[in-house]
């Protein structure tokens, strides 16, 4: 009887051992996928304000990039005429 009491309470402990690692493993994995979840999460907001922010400096870009266009063809224009005001000068009147 006293055999069998040791061999039942050592199976006992064992099978008690074994349900207690089992409900830690279960918890611990349930912490890691809320953990990855909340950091996926995260991640993507962040990503998502960067793509915002780069649409946002491309629009600011594209925008500059028209101004300095429309500035280099009014200035292009400019030197147009007055080449041309200045080749009717040096026809006029010669090379000084």
């Amino acid at each position: 009887m006293v055999i069998w009491s040791i061999i039942h309470a050592h199976t006992r402990d064992k099978r008690q051992a074994e349900q207690d690692r089992t409900k830690w493993e279960e918890w611990i994995m349930a912490q890691v996928k809320h953990n990855s979840a909340e950091a996926l999460t995260n991640m993507q907001d962040k990503l998502d304000d960067l793509q915002r922010d780069f649409d946002n400096l491309s629009h600011e870009k594209e925008h500059m990039a028209q101004q300095y266009e429309q500035q280099i063809s009014t200035l292009r224009r400019a030197n147009t005429i007055l080449r041309q005001e200045n080749d009717k000068y040096h026809a006029k009147y010669g090379n000084l």
